[in-house]
């Protein structure tokens, strides 16, 4: 079994002990779950130059939101008193996230990053899109189809 695969494997045993119920296999290398009113996404990702799969625990709380020096120095500044978790802007998506180390995440690690990105990303989705986002855009639930 190639690490992905292993990794996937385990994120997946690990996820249905969290949610307690099972739950199908990954769509296109992630599973998408809600988390008060944002997204979270849990990722197994490859990438060049690592060797080994990363999990990225994510949550998109703005899309189509323009790069601005306001913005971003608002990220930094959240950034600098975040602990195990980070915000960042890529591609008009504004995203609260945790990268760990796929092949030994446990229980705790993945239960942690979840509910610090969860959490980050629920209490920041309303005040943002209140803040950065023109008036008829969509709301945050708009996001990711939730």
């Amino acid at each position: 079994m190639s690490d992905l695969a292993a990794v996937q494997e385990r994120v997946h045993r690990l996820l249905e002990q969290i949610l307690n119920d099972s739950l199908d296999p990954p769509d296109e290398g992630h599973w998408t779950l809600g988390y008060g009113t944002v997204p979270l996404v849990v990722s197994i990702l490859e990438r060049e130059g690592y060797d080994g799969a990363a999990v990225l625990v994510s949550s998109p709380i703005l899309t189509d939101v323009a790069k601005t020096p306001e913005l971003l120095d608002v990220l930094n500044t959240m950034n600098a008193s975040m602990y195990f978790a980070h915000a960042y802007w890529s591609d008009g998506y504004v995203f609260v996230a945790a990268h760990l180390v796929g092949e030994t995440l446990d229980l705790p690690e993945l239960q942690r990053a979840m509910s610090v990105v969860g959490d980050w990303a629920d209490k920041l989705d309303e005040p943002f899109v209140q803040r950065f986002k023109a008036p008829g855009r969509p709301p945050p639930g708009a996001i990711a189809g939730t």
